[in-house]
């Protein structure tokens, strides 16, 4: 008996209790994190890698500073897209690119690429593609170097835009489906100030009326208002839906709002914490960076005195087209490359220069020059970021020690 007992502890259990490598440990969330939606979300999470990758947008921007260190000051500061990866690529009818800039905000230009680059790197592993990796990471860089000289460049629309805009031109109008399936989503308010809602969308409605005269005066008149709960990196955040007025009186061209409650990214190390307070950074995102066109985009107007701690909140319009890419619509490697070159020259154009001004040449030869630089050191950081999270999924969706 003793020398059996000798046998079982002469290794000890150095691997269940040293916990994950640091790397993986600095991406993983408990389910505390995940709020009042605990059960809902766990099981989204452990579904998938990319669902998690979604999810740890913070974790991931703290890890990319970390790993990049003192390189950091070897990148210029932008205006960050801020979520930038694959599945925030986006299309409608008559449009197609970047969009959801919840956590739009300035700061090093490395937060956008290699958090672009890992969700590159994801599904390559998923379907089978790691042959095509590099060349896929490569894409990225030629269409951000391209953006970076040419302010006007804009590659052709990706093959897949136009395959599953087929499939759009193929269906019914929808409105009213679209409308009717948008009311399914909201779920009951009464248990937050109706009346102080109330307040806010009148505040709001002031303000559209200001800015677009154009259109009635009942055009944000509610017919309906809910939460809404949807989302992967936003599932946390405050959403409410509004179903209005819209341009007519007639039920089928009511309008759809979505308000949201602005991000907190102050838990971002190498972001100015300060500039994360106001909403008005999306709007500069949208600006900047954003390609599909949105017919309202705008700051949701706060009371005059805000409560302590309170954030502010902005909105945008819902179009019945809009549809986010799906990373199980691609049917090869080539048609990922198509969104991830199309993606980078967005990216790029959108760091690189601003709706009114000429940077110059001197700028130019500048950001060639930090890109050469610095390509390699983020494509590295990017890589290992992606084998830290898998293993931190792995740690995440194993099911807890038995007491």
């Amino acid at each position: 008996a003793l020398a059996g007992l000798a046998a079982c502890t002469a290794t000890p259990p150095a691997e269940k209790t040293a916990g994950p490598p640091p790397g993986a440990a600095r991406l993983l969330i408990d389910e505390s994190d995940l709020g009042p939606q605990a059960q809902t979300l766990l099981e989204h999470l452990k579904s998938d890698p990319y669902v998690y990758f979604r999810f740890i947008n913070r974790h991931w921007a703290r890890a990319t500073c970390t790993a990049l260190g003192s390189d950091l000051a070897a990148l210029p500061d932008v205006h960050l897209h801020g979520d930038a990866h694959v599945s925030q690529y986006a299309y409608t009818l008559t449009d197609h690119g970047m969009d959801d800039l919840d956590d739009s905000i300035s700061g090093p230009v490395a937060l956008d690429i290699v958090r672009f680059l890992g969700s590159v790197d994801l599904p390559a592993r998923a379907r089978g593609w790691t042959d095509q990796r590099e060349s896929l990471l490569d894409e990225f860089f030629r269409g951000y170097r391209a953006a970076l000289v040419d302010r006007d460049y804009e590659p052709p629309v990706p093959s897949c835009v136009w395959r599953m805009r087929d499939r759009l031109m193929g269906q019914p109008s929808g409105d009213v489906e679209f409308l009717a399936w948008a009311e399914s989503l909201m779920e009951p308010v009464q248990e937050v100030d109706d009346e102080g809602i109330e307040r806010g969308r009148r505040r709001l409605a002031e303000l559209i009326a200001s800015q677009r005269p154009e259109l009635p005066s009942f055009f944000l008149e509610p017919k309906r208002i809910g939460w809404l709960r949807m989302g992967v990196g936003s599932a946390l955040t405050p959403k409410l839906l509004l179903r209005c007025e819209g341009h007519t009186r007639a039920a089928e061209d009511d309008f759809l709002l979505e308000a949201r409650e602005l991000s907190d990214l102050r838990e971002v190390s190498c972001v100015d914490a300060s500039q994360s307070e106001g909403a008005a950074r999306i709007l500069e995102g949208y600006g900047r960076i954003g390609r599909i066109s949105h017919e309202i985009v705008v700051v949701v107007p706060g009371p005059p005195e805000p409560a302590p701690g309170a954030r502010e909140w902005w909105a945008r319009s819902w179009e019945p087209s809009y549809r986010e890419l799906r990373l199980d619509a691609l049917a090869s490697p080539g048609e990922l490359a198509e969104i991830v070159h199309d993606a980078a020259a967005q990216l790029g154009t959108g760091h690189a220069w601003t709706p009114e001004d000429d940077p110059g040449e001197a700028q130019r030869a500048r950001n060639l020059e930090w890109l050469e630089g610095m390509e390699p050191r983020m494509r590295t950081v990017a890589l290992q970021l992606t084998e830290d999270l898998l293993e931190a999924w792995e740690v995440f969706r194993a099911p807890p020690p038995a007491p």
